[in-house]
């Protein structure tokens, strides 16, 4: 942390469809008997149609008999059974709600807002502070905590506190230009009040003293017995949630549950049913030292009791229309149910408890669980049954389709993308040279534009629609600053944008939580390997073909499972061609114990000749592999000479030549042959080729020729994947998100015998 600045409806009861029933009467301590868990076995869900403003809920926050709750548009509160609600037509300045606390001796209501600041709700009046109105370091707020007289907010510029009885302003964890980037993105006050606990992305866990004004460490590592933090990455990864109750710790991170008791020892726990395929955590809630509440994408997590490590999972079966209740302990399956619930199971955002009940806010609306039931309780009201009868949890990873469209609404008039360009703040954060304006690595606005006109002239959205584009706004506003990120609030109010095309650089952990929270998908456009922040978060991806993961994995594949140690590089002109053959260098080179790297590196140029004297220096090196970048008609034309001069190499060659025409051209006898597998939008030849006309032709308008750059390529690409992934998916951006986690498997091509087969190898 950096030194401070100052700145001035009924219940719908449940029935039990089948049951297990395993014995509960575990040994522990002492042989004494584990009691039974619970299972909330009566679920209430509202949606608009019982009075919210919007599905979409991202806050709930409780206090006596009032619930209030934030949505993707507008604010709610739950009284003596009825909803009232409040949206920009009743004054509220802002409609993303992504945080709620409430001033218990006051009662107003503080909301955080998704690119709007914080508000004051007091006396029927919204009273709104932004970072160009106050001294609020940032409009995009991850967490908010009310405090005595203070308000601190967790916003994509750091930490502020705001006095609320002397009406100043202090900053910590500033963002600055000359300091790594981090995210501050949960908050968290100690049961006592003694406390301000603070953890988020790219950053260590840390503790504010409230009553002295100091950051300390909160996690020692060497204090902890089960689960090393620093292995798990969790200093320089994500921490999903953080929370105090009584005198217990909680910490998430994306596959561990962390725990500290009073004797400030950490330990570790699993999910209990591992999270598989597409799961991933999202938030955190306990209600007390032993029970803790996890929400995931694909349901609820529920740690019943610590000691003895027993959980219960809620999660959605293959149809849909059933939930899949599984109870588990110590990492072993005991007992399984099967509901007809409304149990809540879509992209949950936020848990919050109500005395004995429990509110769950989803991407989809708002559940309220109650009633519970030992577990054994629950399975006398049902026919007891095994384990293996019942209905399975839904396929993990697979692509989901569109939802259901009601065939008399109106379609929309285009399928929206949008698109982070070029920096254009002339307002450097501290630290920073405002000279400093490089465009290099950027989102290449006019490749974009190119690639959503080329699936429009291929009837765009599955022949229905056309695609349309949005960027984002000038990154400044008098008076204040505003970065790339803050974007994404305008990307997420607009219903059909359903993915955004940007680039995501080393150390960019602000725009990597950005993208998690506003739970739009973001294809990267970057060169450079994806860092711990892009790797944990499930809303970011590249297309496989200029991901740097998969040509470090084929280099792999080529030393460890094909045995060549010995490695050739043949070097062709052109931008592209640079790329990859330096990614495949750096590989070659990079902890090989099995490798020495390229042995020997030729030039050849297609345009010159000089193809044997290349490929005999090669062959004199004692080469096992040739390695090179280019079309498939050039690749045939080496491949086929290769053989005619008796090398028996593994050929090794760009996605190009995964075609039937490289087949041909290369005649009865290729021999082997290894590519990365290409995305179906790479196969368009002829569109690539009319993207690089087009783009020469309208980025030259001095006459000189300006042809696609690195830059252009990588974008043009990113923009396709998403395209194609919207064509597939459907009109929803979680629906988006599976199908480009689908399309980025790591897979491999192999030519055997005149055919060209898939290897899809296993993720890492």
């Amino acid at each position: 942390m950096s030194l401070k600045h100052h700145v001035t409806s009924p219940p719908a009861v449940v029935g039990v469809v089948i049951s297990a029933v395993s014995s509960w009467c575990l040994p522990v301590v002492g042989q004494t008997p584990v009691e039974s868990p619970f299972v909330y076995h009566t679920w209430q869900r509202f949606s608009t149609r019982d009075g919210l403003p919007h599905d979409g809920i991202r806050a709930v926050r409780i206090l006596a008999d009032k619930v209030w709750v934030g949505t993707d548009d507008g604010l709610a509160l739950y009284e003596d059974g009825d909803w009232k609600n409040w949206t920009s037509r009743d004054g509220l300045p802002w409609g993303v709600i992504s945080a709620i606390d409430i001033d218990s001796r006051s009662g107003n209501v503080w909301l955080g807002t998704w690119g709007g600041g914080i508000i004051r709700f007091t006396g029927g009046r919204f009273d709104q502070f932004t970072q160009f109105n106050s001294g609020l370091s940032g409009n995009l707020v991850f967490a908010l905590v009310v405090e005595g007289d203070r308000v601190w907010v967790a916003t994509n510029g750091g930490i502020s506190s705001f006095d609320t009885l002397r009406d100043t302003w202090e900053l910590y964890a500033a963002r600055r230009a000359d300091v790594r980037e981090t995210a501050v993105t949960t908050l968290s006050v100690s049961a006592a009040g003694d406390y301000l606990y603070a953890a988020g992305w790219g950053l260590e866990v840390r503790k504010f003293d409230l009553a002295q004004g100091e950051w300390t460490a909160a996690v020692e590592p060497k204090s902890v017995e089960q689960g090393d933090f620093a292995d798990r990455g969790l200093f320089g990864g994500a921490v999903i949630g953080i929370t105090t109750v009584g005198r217990s710790f909680w910490l998430l991170t994306q596959d561990q549950l962390f725990r500290r008791s009073e004797t400030k020892t950490w330990l570790a726990r699993g999910f209990g049913t591992p999270l598989e395929g597409d799961n991933f955590v999202s938030c955190l809630a306990a209600r007390d030292e032993s029970e803790a509440w996890v929400g995931t994408n694909e349901g609820l997590y529920v740690l019943t009791d610590w000691p003895t490590d027993t959980w219960v999972t809620y999660r959605r079966c293959e149809n849909r229309d059933a939930v899949l209740i599984t109870a588990t302990r110590q990492g072993r399956t005991v007992g399984a149910i099967r509901t007809s619930s409304p149990v809540p199971t879509d992209r949950i955002r936020c848990i919050a408890f109500e005395g004995d009940a429990v509110w769950v806010g989803t991407a989809k609306g708002l559940g309220r669980g109650s009633g519970r039931k030992s577990w054994s309780e629950l399975a006398l009201d049902g026919n007891a049954s095994t384990a293996d009868k019942l209905s399975r949890p839904p396929p993990q990873g697979e692509v989901s389709v569109a939802p259901r469209r009601d065939p008399k609404a109106a379609l929309p008039k285009a399928v929206t993308i949008a698109a982070l360009g070029p920096r254009t703040t002339p307002i450097a954060l501290p630290g920073g040279d405002a000279r400093d304006k490089s465009e290099a690595g950027r989102a290449d606005l006019l490749a974009v534009q190119l690639a959503v006109e080329e699936a429009n002239s291929r009837d765009g959205y599955r022949g229905s629609i056309p695609f349309g584009l949005v960027t984002g706004t000038e990154h400044y506003v008098p008076y204040g600053w505003a970065t790339a990120e803050d974007d994404f609030a305008t990307f997420l109010c607009l219903d059909g944008a359903l993915g955004v095309v940007g680039y995501l650089g080393p150390g960019e952990v602000i725009r990597s939580v950005t993208a998690f929270r506003s739970e739009m998908p973001l294809v990267n456009v970057a060169d450079s390997r994806a860092t711990i922040d892009e790797q944990v978060n499930p809303w970011i991806f590249r297309c496989p073909g200029d991901d740097p993961r998969q040509h470090e994995r084929l280099v792999d594949y080529v030393v460890e499972q094909m045995g060549c140690t010995r490695l050739g590089l043949i070097r062709t002109p052109g931008v592209v061609a640079r790329r990859h053959l330096d990614l495949w260098g750096r590989y070659a080179r990079e902890g090989r114990e099995r490798s020495p790297g390229f042995v020997a590196e030729v030039a050849y140029d297609p345009n010159a000749g000089g193809l044997d004297e290349a490929l005999g220096a090669l062959a004199g090196s004692g080469v096992e592999a040739v390695f090179t970048w280019c079309d498939a008609a050039v690749s045939a034309r080496i491949l086929q000479r290769m053989r005619n001069l008796g090398m028996s190499q593994l050929f090794v060659g760009s996605d190009r030549i995964v075609s039937d025409e490289f087949v041909v051209l290369t005649g009865p006898n290729p021999g082997l042959a290894v590519a990365p597998y290409p995305c179906p939008h790479r196969k368009d030849r002829k569109a690539l080729g009319r993207f690089v006309e087009r783009y020469t032709e309208q980025n030259s308008p001095t006459g000189l020729q300006r042809p696609p750059t690195i830059d252009a390529y990588l974008t043009y690409h990113a923009t396709s994947h998403l395209l194609q992934a919207i064509n597939v998916a459907g009109l929803d951006r979680d629906a988006v998100r599976r199908a480009l986690v689908k399309m980025g498997d790591t897979r491999l091509a192999t030519l055997n015998k005149g055919h060209w087969e898939p290897v899809v190898l296993p993720p890492r």
